[in-house]
């Protein structure tokens, strides 16, 4: 596996998956750099690495080859956070929009 550093989000949650599987994960190398060391690293042959869909949608590396996770897909939940009681301009209630009508498609 070619994973983020310890500590990282990600790395956690295909940490956690994997050990309620009963297998431990062993890592070749470590990064947080995902489109430029990982990739990069993928394409080498160096090693499997678990990126977010809409990551592994951008980047569209034709000598990849990708597996969907559906069953048991993992998963993470994302906050938007905001004073209420601050006044919140056009650009960040725009982007708020932008950011919910995203995540629930």
């Amino acid at each position: 596996m070619v994973p983020y550093p310890e500590g990282f989000l990600g790395r956690d949650i295909v940490e956690e998956i994997v050990c309620q599987c009963g297998c431990k994960l062993h890592s070749v190398l470590e990064t947080s750099s995902v489109t430029s060391s990982i990739m990069n690293l993928m394409k080498a042959n160096i090693g499997a690495t678990v990126q977010p869909h809409p990551l592994i949608r951008q980047i569209c590396e034709p000598v990849l080859h990708t597996i969907r996770i559906k069953d048991g897909a993992l998963s993470r939940s994302l906050s938007i956070i905001y004073h209420s009681d601050r006044y919140l301009s056009r650009a960040a209630k725009a982007f708020i929009e932008q950011i919910q009508e995203y995540f629930q498609s």
